[in-house]
This record gives C-alpha cells, structure tokens and sequence, in this order.
C-alpha cells in the first residue's frame, strides 16, 4: 500500500499551484501537491507562535510521520529550503523530540499565501523553549523543498 501511495505522488502532475518537493536519503525524489498532502497522517496543535500571541489551531503533518512515508534509512538532518532560497539544515532528532508539523492549515482554513503553502511550526504552548531564536530559524514558511539526509 505504501509504494502505490508513493507511485501515486511520483505519477501527479503539478495540479495545484503549490507543490513541495521531498527528496530522501536515497535521492528519489516526490511531489506532493495539497490533494497528496492530505492523503498522509493529518495531525493537529493549538498553540500560539512568536509571532502572534493569539492561539491558532494548525493541521498538517509531523515530520516524524512524514519522513516516515519517505525514508526508511537512518536520518540525521533535513535541508529544508523556502520559495525566496531561505534554507536550513535541521537535526531530525530535535525536530521529533519537539514535534515539529509541517502545517497547510490555521483554523481550519488553507494558509495566507505569505505563510503557505507549507510551513514548518513547533507546538509552543506545549514546548516553551521553542520559542527562541534558534528554533524560531527553523519555522520556515513557503517551503518549496524538503531534503533528508543519512
């Protein structure tokens, strides 16, 4: 089942505006556009953001599950890059120690284009110390690729 969902994401035509590319440690690379993305297991947090102190509810995917879709080997770090080239190297374990979720919705509604289509967030309500500089870095927003690495 697992390999017809991912021949499903490598066969679909850039329907949507929106895409985002993952590419696993292997170098097979897929395109996940908002009808996939929605295929794969939806989680959601409340939580407020730096930015904004008002507490939203965003859904979208952990980065647990969803290199777990994409990658069986032994990670290390994810490249993730922005559409303006913005890029950051993060440490996987970090990243699911602190259950970082790749959303593509706020409020039940699809992202502001100056947000989405995708956007890496940390649950700050749940883990205070994220909301720091250094993890503040790490919530990219308009994520145009995803590289995972060994």
């Amino acid at each position: 089942m697992k390999w017809l969902f991912l021949l499903t994401l490598f066969l679909v035509s850039n329907t949507y505006a929106d895409t985002l590319k993952i590419t696993n440690s292997d170098g097979v690379s897929y395109t996940v556009n908002e009808e996939t993305f929605s295929e794969l297991p939806l989680s959601t947090i409340t939580t407020w953001l730096p930015w904004d102190d008002k507490i939203n509810v965003y859904s979208g995917v952990t980065i647990k599950d969803l290199v777990t879709e994409f990658d069986v080997n032994k990670i290390s770090t994810l490249t993730i890059e922005a559409k303006n080239g913005y890029q950051i190297n993060a440490n996987y374990r970090m990243l699911t120690l602190h259950e970082a979720i790749l959303v593509n919705k706020v409020n039940e509604q699809f992202l502001p284009i100056e947000k989405g289509a995708y956007w890496l967030i940390f649950n700050v309500s749940k883990y205070p110390i994220t909301a720091n500089q250094h993890f503040r870095d790490q919530m990219v927003w308009q994520i145009r690729e995803i590289t995972i690495h060994q």
